[in-house]
């Protein structure tokens, strides 16, 4: 039973070393604290046993300690290293018009970011979208009639779908920070802010 106990110590302790992002030093002293106690457990238990037997013992629970711990450490790291897949980004316009420019396009999706960092919801971002576009064919209708109208005695300013020196994301905070999730590192690894 002692075997199976150290087996299985050995195999935790290792996997818990192999997926942990932090500086393993500090685990290497546990596993210094868990072979010593494994020393002193045996010659504990088998006080009254012969030497032989003593030294038999005490090997084979290192051996099975060490390869846990190895095995362990290597389906930690696997866990850790694991890529898990990426989350397909979904653009605001997914299934409706685009953009008229690919300016007003990256645009949208720094709003977007924005407005999922302040707690908006895909669906409410893709309604807030949805608003864009039709004041996007209304001002189409109103560039329309100042190119029949046009009067080139008095020049008005021309009206424009998308005002590049105002971008919609500056409407918005700029100190909002998403999680910061590395796409090669497995879910042991991605914390929660």
């Amino acid at each position: 039973m002692i075997y199976i106990g150290y087996g299985i110590f050995a195999l935790v302790l290792g996997y818990f070393i192999g997926a942990s992002n932090t500086p393993v030093v500090a685990s290497f002293f546990a596993i210094a604290a868990a072979l010593l106690g494994t020393i002193f457990g045996v010659i504990k238990i088998e006080v009254n046993s012969p030497n032989q037997k003593k030294l038999n013992l005490l090997g084979i629970l290192i051996s099975i300690f060490s390869t846990s711990l190895l095995i362990g450490a290597i389906i930690g790291e696997k866990y850790r290293n694991y890529e898990t897949p990426i989350k397909q980004k979904i653009v605001p316009w997914e299934g409706r018009q685009a953009p008229s420019n690919t300016y007003e396009a990256l645009d949208w999706i720094i709003t977007a970011k924005k407005l999922s960092a302040l707690g908006y919801n895909t669906s409410q971002i893709a309604e807030l979208y949805e608003i864009r576009l039709v004041e996007k064919a209304r001002l189409e209708r109103i560039i329309a009639q100042e190119k029949e109208n046009r009067n080139d005695y008095y020049p008005s300013e021309n009206t424009v779908i998308y005002n590049q020196s105002n971008p919609f994301h500056t409407m918005l905070p700029d100190n909002l920070t998403a999680p910061k999730k590395s796409p090669a590192r497995g879910p042991a690894s991605e914390t929660d802010n």
